[in-house]
């Protein structure tokens, strides 16, 4: 027959030990406690006696949990706080109350986060992963359980280190992977062992024990099992004895009354303590598994005591109280373990009695819950967990290899540098002979490039004296008459001179912002910025920039079109060909400007045509030449179309028009 076994959920995972169990060492420290006054002292104490009294009584653990904290608080211990936090929670967690003990295990962490405090950060992560280990969510508990590992070898702490081992074999045991459980498990045992940790090495005897019990191998179960409650009655653990005759209940499935006889045992612990624990539901469940299989069999009924006289009618009631009670308990405290194994039975019992319905509904709940226990899914991913794990081991051993081999590599190469030295001199010499070469001839390079870099800034500075230096000196010598002889202009002069003076501050601000912006182009680490333009938006900008010129701009625009360029160089094109087009036409009758644009396969064209005299073939010598002269006739404007056009990727070319004028292609 087949008995849910309770895992160990890790009652009290706390950092360090009480020296004295029981109600004796709680009535020693509540006297204690009448005469300290320190607040300091206050919580030390009553963290204490909060884990010795929970071994008996959960409530009172609790208020003494709360008053630890409200001391810790007074008095602005931080370790305090954590530790009162820490244990608080544990407390409302073994009680049941998970939503309650997370906030406080979430705020002893953060604590002994800002604390830099490891050794409490990995005991909290095991606490919180216990938390989820209790609601079935053993992925995410493993996670923690792993995180609290890493930082137990960080640290070098054996305990806590044992006590991740632990954890992590309890979590593989409940999901089968029992060699990898055992291993685990002996290796914290053997810690714990070394330690004279008695309470801890029992622990991991136990889910030894229970490793073998779920392998059906309940003779190997037995050694373990009676070696956990040998070293739970030395050290006066009844809260200990009491799970490890939970446990040898499945040993003796074929003996009925020696399994009532440790489900008696324990549950008498339980009720003396007034504790409602998973394994005191597991006894009353288990309890009623056993006078159920007495009800189905008359050989195991043959086994009883001669005094044990009850019927079969009686032996089915007394199972189904028992089973419908453990069923009720499991589902209050959420377990769904114990909740599937008595599911099962209580379905049988049913079927027993003739009730077909509750009985199949029953059983398929309980199926449901086997499915998403034990999923193949699940399972995946704690494997895939513990692999991480190995693998962060082989790594590190390999990184260890590695540092041998590199320690052996610098022996020999201690051995040999005398015998190199010399060569490495004569290298040396001759390396910096060549680079000394190097060198000369590099600076003579940047030397010739520099004196060129001169000469044009040179030129390229006269040009701009000449462009900047014209517009300037008519506006401050027409300024100067007026204000000396402002009679001397009549008002049609007067006008005439102040158009001629506006229109050549407007060529002034032109020529600056061309400069300005061909200056922008030529910088080193300048990139332009491509974007998504729309070719209607291009055209909106001419039209606004020339709707005063006089002169008729055409935009013949398809709609819908867009190119893929930097929008600044693209209008400054542009603009400049549209200004070109305008100076050009300044003589001519009826002058017309066109621009076109349209899509020939992957390329966008845009084109402007004139009507005016056509271009001269030294000023579209600049648009092709990059060697070409910047002239003060013309100025910087081809130069500037052409320089922006490379930065954008894009051609500008030039034909003339069918009867006359000059049509400028841009293709991008």
């Amino acid at each position: 027959m087949r008995f849910f076994l309770t895992l160990l959920f890790i009652c009290m995972l706390l950092h360090g030990t009480a020296q004295k169990q029981g109600r004796e060492a709680a009535d020693s420290m509540l006297a204690q406690l009448h005469q300290v006054k320190h607040d300091t002292d206050k919580v030390k104490l009553l963290n204490e006696l909060t884990y010795v009294v929970a071994g008996f009584d959960q409530e009172r653990s609790v208020e003494y949990a709360r008053s630890a904290l409200q001391f810790a608080e007074k008095a602005k211990w931080p370790g305090g706080i954590i530790t009162s936090q820490k244990y608080l929670g544990i407390i409302l967690m073994e009680s049941g109350k998970r939503k309650e003990a997370l906030p406080h295990f979430e705020k002893a962490y953060q604590l002994s986060e800002n604390l830099k405090d490891k050794r409490e950060q990995t005991t909290i992560l095991y606490n919180i992963g216990s938390l989820h280990q209790h609601e079935n969510r053993y992925k995410e508990a493993l996670d923690l359980y792993f995180q609290g590992i890493k930082l137990a070898e960080e640290t070098k702490t054996k305990g806590l280190l044992a006590k991740g081992f632990y954890l992590v074999a309890v979590i593989l045991t409940q999901q089968y992977n029992f060699d990898k459980a055992r291993q685990y498990a002996r290796a914290a045992a053997s810690i714990y062992s070394s330690e004279r940790n008695f309470h801890e090495e029992a622990n991991n005897l136990e889910i030894i024990g229970v490793s073998y019990l779920l392998e059906k191998n309940f003779q190997e179960a037995k050694s373990p099992l009676f070696n956990a409650l040998d070293l739970f009655k030395k050290i006066g653990n009844e809260v200990g004895m009491a799970r490890i005759y939970s446990q040898l209940v499945e040993c003796y499935g074929d003996s009925p009354a020696v399994q009532l006889d440790y489900i008696d045992k324990s549950q008498q612990i339980w009720n003396a303590n007034k504790t409602m624990t998973i394994y005191a539901i597991s006894n009353i469940g288990n309890r009623g598994i056993v006078y159920f299989h007495l009800y189905q069999h008359d050989s195991l009924r043959k086994k009883m005591p001669t005094n044990f006289n009850r019927s079969q009618n009686e032996l089915l009631t007394i199972a189904e109280k028992d089973l419908k009670e453990g069923i009720r308990l499991a589902k209050s405290v959420g377990n769904s373990e114990l909740l599937m194994q008595f599911d099962k039975s209580y379905a049988a019992l049913l079927k027993e009695k003739g009730d077909y319905q509750q009985a199949f509904e029953i059983l398929a709940d309980s199926y449901r819950l086997q499915d998403t226990l034990f999923s193949q899914s699940t399972k995946n991913k704690i494997a895939a967990i513990e692999s991480t794990r190995e693998i962060e081991a082989r790594d590190k051993q390999i990184q260890i290899n590695q540092l041998a081999l590199s320690n052996e590599r610098h022996t020999r190469w201690g051995i040999t540098a005398g015998a190199g030295l010399l060569l490495v001199i004569g290298g040396l010499l001759f390396y910096q002979n060549r680079l000394r070469r190097k060198t000369n001839t590099t600076l003579l390079t940047l030397n010739n490039e520099l004196d060129e870099a001169n000469k044009v800034k040179t030129k390229f500075f006269g040009i701009l004296s000449h462009d900047l230096r014209s517009p300037i000196v008519n506006l401050i010598n027409f300024l100067h008459l007026q204000k000396e002889m402002p009679d001397l202009f009549s008002k049609e002069r007067q006008v005439h001179h102040q158009k001629e003076l506006t229109e050549s501050a407007e060529s002034l601000l032109e020529t600056m912002e061309a400069m300005l912006l061909w200056s922008k182009s030529q910088m080193e680490h300048f990139a332009p910025q491509k974007t998504i333009i729309s070719v209607h938006d291009l055209f909106k900008f001419l039209e606004k920039q020339f709707s005063a010129s006089g002169i008729a701009v055409q935009f013949q625009d398809p709609g819908q079109l867009t190119v893929s360029s930097d929008e600044d160089y693209l209008k400054t094109i542009m603009y400049n060909l549209t200004s070109n087009a305008v100076k050009a036409l300044g003589n001519t009758e009826k002058p017309q400007i066109i621009w076109k644009a349209w899509q020939n396969e992957n390329q966008v064209k845009l084109s402007i045509t004139d009507n005016g005299p056509g271009v001269h073939p030294e000023q579209l010598d600049a648009l092709y030449n990059e060697n070409a002269v910047v002239g003060t006739r013309h100025g910087l404007g081809l130069h500037l179309i052409r320089d922006l056009a490379k930065a954008i990727n894009c051609r500008v070319l030039h034909q003339p028009g069918l009867e006359k004028g000059s049509v400028f292609q841009i293709i991008m």
